[in-house]
């Protein structure tokens, strides 16, 4: 038999190991290296002795006025990073307070409906329409998630198939 302070040690460990698997899958998604892949930088500019006429030039290509692929499954990633860490904090608080049932679905609610809106905020300014689809029906997902009466079912449920989806969809598998 595991006396109370044995188990709270094997479950921190266990929270804190499946967070752990969630920033390494983050930082992989943010490693600059990655995201610079293939961009060279610009060549230099070196001034001319002779004056020259100017060649009609075409116009510049315009980049997107939102984030990156790259920059949105950051934020994507760091939403679910960010709302996980809460959630297991709040855990382990209420192991250690003795939280009742209630206290911990209402603040597991306040979690998910916190990261339901950053998810969705996200999603406004994506500009890859696949991403900001899948983003967009995460985002309802944990905002129902967020008045489900049962919120520790959507944990262990559905919200650790859109953490999957998220590294799938991002290439953080």
């Amino acid at each position: 038999m595991i006396n109370g302070e044995e188990y709270q040690m094997k479950y921190r460990l266990r929270t804190t190991a499946a967070l752990a698997v969630l920033a390494v899958t983050a930082l992989a998604a943010c490693d600059p290296a990655i995201t610079e892949k293939g961009l060279a930088a610009p060549a230099p500019t070196t001034a001319s002795a002779a004056p020259t006429t100017a060649a009609p030039t075409s116009p510049a290509p315009t980049t997107p006025a939102g984030p990156t692929f790259e920059e949105s499954c950051a934020a994507y990633t760091k939403a679910f990073i960010d709302g996980s860490k809460g959630i297991t904090d709040d855990s382990n608080k209420a192991i250690e307070e003795g939280w009742g049932l209630s206290t911990q679905n209402k603040n597991m609610r306040k979690r998910f409906d916190t990261m339901a809106k950053k998810v969705s905020a996200e999603a406004a300014k994506a500009t890859d329409p696949k991403l900001k689809a899948e983003m967009t029906a995460a985002a309802k997902k944990i905002a129902a998630g967020a008045k489900s009466s049962k919120p520790g079912s959507f944990l262990s449920g559905d919200f650790q198939k859109l953490a999957t989806s998220v590294d799938k969809t991002c290439g953080n598998n």
